[in-house]
């Protein structure tokens, strides 16, 4: 498969790992349309292991009769592809028994949200940096990016404290 295709196949694929999560995590399948947004998360959860096997399956293929061994970043990229295969299993296994913990589910769903993200961003992030130029983009855009991530990382890490600390707010009244 070109890259044309794998990108926005691999990106639905964090997609839908996220939508899952989120779908679990916000509570929606306790409210009154519960059962339609847990009919919704299978579905996406069916869909999310079908694009799995198929870019594994094409992946493999791009391997086939390759003389030499696999890049570091290659073998941690199937490495992390070998590990969602028992992850996908298990998680199945558990829905299917019907008295699986909650919170198992919930750390299975978030594990294999975070292991294919990983596997999908350390290849893309490869594929977009190598194709970047460095005479595209000015220096001074570069560090307005890093000053603006520093304040916004500043800013929640003061509202986090604002939070914890109740006595902060009683004593500026």
């Amino acid at each position: 498969m070109r890259s044309v295709i794998t990108i926005p196949l691999a990106s639905f694929f964090v997609f839908l790992a996220g939508f899952n999560v989120w779908v679990m995590l916000s509570g929606r399948t306790a409210g009154l349309n519960g059962h339609r947004w847990m009919l919704l998360h299978r579905i996406a959860g069916y869909t999310f292991i079908t694009i799995f096997a198929v870019l594994s399956f094409f992946m493999l293929l791009r391997l086939k009769g390759m003389p030499d061994e696999l890049s570091p970043r290659l073998t941690l990229h199937a490495g992390l592809a070998l590990l969602l295969v028992p992850l996908l299993f298990t998680k199945v296994v558990l829905v299917r028994s019907r008295k699986a913990p909650w919170a198992a589910l919930i750390a299975l769903g978030v594990s294999i949200f975070a292991t294919g993200f990983t596997l999908v961003a350390m290849n893309i992030s490869v594929h977009y940096l190598r194709n970047a130029s460095p005479h595209k983009l000015p220096t001074w855009i570069s560090k307005a990016v890093v000053i603006a991530i520093c304040l916004l990382a500043a800013r929640a890490v003061l509202a986090l404290r604002a939070q914890t600390n109740p006595l902060s707010r009683s004593q500026h009244i």
